[in-house]
Order: C-alpha cells, then sequence, then structure tokens
C-alpha cells in the first residue's frame, strides 16, 4: 500500500494538481454560475475506492471546487437523494442516510458523468465500486450525454 505522503512527493500527482490549481480556469464544478472563493482540489471518485493511491489523482478524476464543498460531500456517492433527511445549501443538497451528494441543478452534471466513464475505462476495477460512486448507474448515460460545457472543452485543449 503506498502512503499518503509518497503520493504528494510523486511527479505525476504533483503535476496533475497544478494543471488544475494554475493551468485550467477556475471552475466551480457543482455550481458553474457561481465564483470560487476558497478553490479546492475535488476527487469526483474517492481517493478510498483506488487500491494505488496515486491512481486517484489521474487528471480526469480532479475538477476544482468550494474548498467548503470538498470537506461537505466527503466520499458521498452522486446521486438523486429519496429521503426526507436532507442538507440543502447553495451548491447541492446531501442526503445523510443515504450518503448521496445531488449536485445544484446549476452543477457541471456533463464532467461529472464523463470523468468517471473515463476513470471507469482506465481503471476498470472501479467497477466493483460502482455503487459506491453513484447511487444509480442510469445517471451516467444521462449526465454524460450533457453537452459540453467550455471548462470541459478547454481541460481537454490542454490535456491534448
Amino acid at each position: 500500500m503506498v502512503s499518503w505522503k509518497s503520493c504528494l512527493v510523486s511527479p505525476l500527482v504533483s503535476r496533475n494538481i497544478w494543471i488544475v490549481r494554475t493551468q485550467l480556469p477556475p471552475w466551480n464544478v457543482y455550481r458553474t454560475s457561481v465564483p470560487l472563493q476558497k478553490k479546492s482540489v475535488e476527487h469526483i471518485i474517492p481517493k478510498r475506492l483506488f487500491p494505488d493511491k496515486k491512481e486517484s489523482f489521474d487528471i480526469h478524476n480532479l475538477v476544482m471546487c468550494e474548498l467548503a464543498w470538498n470537506h461537505r460531500r466527503s466520499d458521498f456517492r452522486y446521486g438523486k437523494g429519496t429521503t426526507k433527511t436532507i442538507v440543502e445549501t447553495e451548491f447541492g443538497a446531501l442526503f445523510p442516510e443515504q450518503r448521496i451528494f445531488q449536485p445544484h441543478r446549476d452543477a457541471d452534471l456533463g464532467l461529472i458523468g464523463r470523468s468517471i466513464v473515463r476513470m471507469l475505462y482506465d481503471y476498470p476495477y472501479l467497477y466493483r465500486s460502482l455503487d459506491q460512486i453513484i447511487a444509480d448507474p442510469c445517471l451516467l448515460d444521462e449526465w454524460s450525454s450533457l453537452p459540453c460545457l467550455s471548462f470541459e472543452r478547454e481541460r481537454n485543449r490542454w490535456l491534448e
């Protein structure tokens, strides 16, 4: 098992974090119309699901979001909650009983969906944890078919 400290000094990890933090426009993936105040690098798929933690720092798994929301989402899976217990904020809703995070309707759901699909393609072992990534796999089809917004196009150009 790789230690957390060794992940921080890995050239690939450092490069990918540097790209997301400094080379791409500040894009709040969970609320595209709200500028970032305190930005944080968010892992779309939680680090704990990767046997090799360095793989969790794949550029397709990293996005920017508000620092407070990175902590609040924790490793809740994406989805649409159905319980009455809900914590609503300007960036989405948490359903603690179901461990579901439902992004705001203004979130870049297309980027989130395509990122999950790409990570599943690159790291097939993640299929074993799909129910910990997204509550309803049908959402992947729905979200992945949404149009590509400007940030994602910019990120894709940078990666070419």
